[in-house]
């Protein structure tokens, strides 16, 4: 996180905010109780540092009914899933009730390793 934070001076505030909150944690529905740019700022950090189970929770994010939170999900999703997630986000893609959802899929998709 502190290289996050020194790559991402501008962004200081938000992630100690998040570090307040339990990020290191990020136990299941730790995101839930964040305000919608607080969520939108750990979406995009759980990119820059997350791990597997991390892009599970992104996953299911991308599946919810948060659609303010598609974008950075999607955005997260593309730099940490990897072929574990390809079939669900598959799925996503050509199921999904939403575009924004079935283009944050494909996103996803296009950056697998």
């Amino acid at each position: 996180i502190e290289a996050v934070k020194q790559q991402f001076p501008e962004s200081v505030d938000e992630i100690e905010a998040l570090e307040q909150l339990g990020f290191k944690s990020r136990e299941a529905g730790w995101l839930e109780t964040l305000d919608v740019e607080l969520a939108k700022t750990a979406c995009w950090l759980t990119g820059k540092v997350g791990s597997h189970s991390d892009a599970d929770i992104l996953l299911q994010i991308l599946r919810d009914e948060h659609p303010e939170l598609w974008r950075e999900a999607a955005t997260a999703l593309s730099l940490i899933a990897d072929e574990a997630h390809l079939t669900p986000l598959l799925s996503l893609a050509t199921t999904a009730a939403h575009l924004l959802q079935r283009e944050g899929a494909v996103y996803a998709i296009a950056f697998l390793s």
